[in-house]
């Protein structure tokens, strides 16, 4: 069983994260209470059930979701940096996955600690790097096609 921790700083929503697409910064905001939720969980229950029930339940059910939203954005903008965003969505998908795992075999502080700042550095990190350059999308309004024809005027 994990044991008793010190309650970890919470994440705090700024508009420093604001990427200007509010269906996705509304989801990022849903995220940093998710996870501030599940970092209450490990600092305050010994239930390797429970908490292993929230990491795939809410916690990566929502991520996957989340990142579902982000692609379709993405898809529909044609924003010309989706495969490579899209792949970082699926390896911190792996990793999530490859940690609960471990967890789930295993539950220790080690992991815990591991799955928490695996967690943060990703929601902080990607959404400052990644999901702030999709900012561009909300900047720049999308360019009409030009037709391979002239017009004869």
């Amino acid at each position: 069983m994990v044991g008793r921790r010190a309650i970890a700083k919470q994440l705090e929503w700024t508009e420093a994260y604001s990427i200007g697409i509010a269906p996705l910064d509304y989801e990022h905001r849903n995220l940093f209470s998710t996870l501030n939720w599940l970092h209450g969980e490990f600092d305050r229950h010994e239930d390797a059930d429970r908490i292993e029930d929230t990491l795939g339940d809410e916690i990566h059910a929502r991520m996957a979701a989340h990142f579902a939203l982000e692609e379709k954005v993405m898809r529909e903008n044609k924003y010309a940096r989706y495969a490579e965003h899209k792949a970082e969505h699926d390896a911190l998908l792996d990793d999530l996955t490859e940690a609960m795992v471990r967890y789930v075999a295993e539950p220790s502080d080690e992991i815990t600690d591991d799955l928490k700042g695996r967690l943060t550095a990703w929601i902080l990190d990607h959404v400052l790097t990644r999901d702030k350059q999709m900012s561009e999308m909300a900047e720049t309004p999308a360019q009409p096609r030009r037709s391979r024809f002239r017009r004869p005027f």
